[in-house]
């Protein structure tokens, strides 16, 4: 009797469990701006910046999908949302930023335009140059991380550099002269032999006060021919 018992109730959970079927959803959420880096060639992997907000903790890993048309590229932002967990949802906003990945693009100037349901951003023009037939123009750090601290405006890149034979030649900063910086940390070659020896790296920089926006992007250049973003 005890074990018909365990049984039923065994069959009668599963039956509830299929019965609440969760449905995963595919929806648009609020965005704020598109952040557009200078200095992209077409030798390079071009990738746009979205800022925005999850209404509540029902939505998660929000992503962007990219139509093209002309020289004109809409950026679809969308995030998945667990009907099922509508009732555990904490009403608040959780903020992210996201990259879009726009592939290799010909050298020429692009317009490019956010929207998420029926929020459109403005459009913003994205100018990719031609490279000088090379891999890439520089070798820039294999940078990690990127932190900022609360009493000045310097920044700091560290990282592992899988060789011994570089170090920092400079870093330079490039406006897009609205509200994104593109930082480029550049090394130098100071060895004939590059040995696989991990070299820790720190370098510090001061953010521009160009920019006059409360917030500002920087797109920091790495060694893999992608970039790490961070809201200053």
């Amino acid at each position: 009797m005890r074990l018909f018992v365990i049984l039923f109730g065994l069959i009668s959970f599963s039956q509830t469990l299929s019965a609440q079927t969760v449905e995963i959803q595919k929806r648009p959420v609020e965005i704020y701006n598109t952040y557009i880096a200078q200095g992209f060639d077409n030798n390079d992997a071009v990738t746009v910046t979205v800022s925005g907000a999850l209404p509540n903790t029902c939505y998660y890993s929000p992503f962007a999908e990219i139509e093209k048309n002309n020289g004109k590229m809409q950026v679809l932002i969308f995030a998945y949302y667990n009907e099922g967990r509508a009732s555990d949802c904490l009403n608040m906003k959780v903020p992210f930023l996201i990259e879009a990945g726009l592939g290799i693009l010909e050298a020429g100037d692009y317009s490019i335009q956010a929207r998420s349901g029926f929020t459109v951003l403005p459009e913003k023009k994205l100018n990719v140059a031609k490279s000088n037939g090379g891999v890439d123009n520089y070798l820039y750090a294999n940078v990690k991380n990127i932190e900022d601290n609360d009493w000045d405006r310097t920044v700091q890149l560290s990282g592992i550099n899988p060789s011994d034979c570089f170090d920092l030649d400079r870093i330079e900063i490039i406006s897009n002269g609205i509200d994104t910086y593109s930082v480029l940390p550049i090394l130098k070659q100071v060895k004939e032999e590059c040995l696989p020896i991990e070299t820790r790296f720190t370098y510090e920089f001061q953010v521009p006060l160009t920019l006059e926006r409360k917030k500002v992007l920087l797109h920091v250049r790495v060694m893999n021919g992608k970039a790490l973003t961070f809201l200053y």
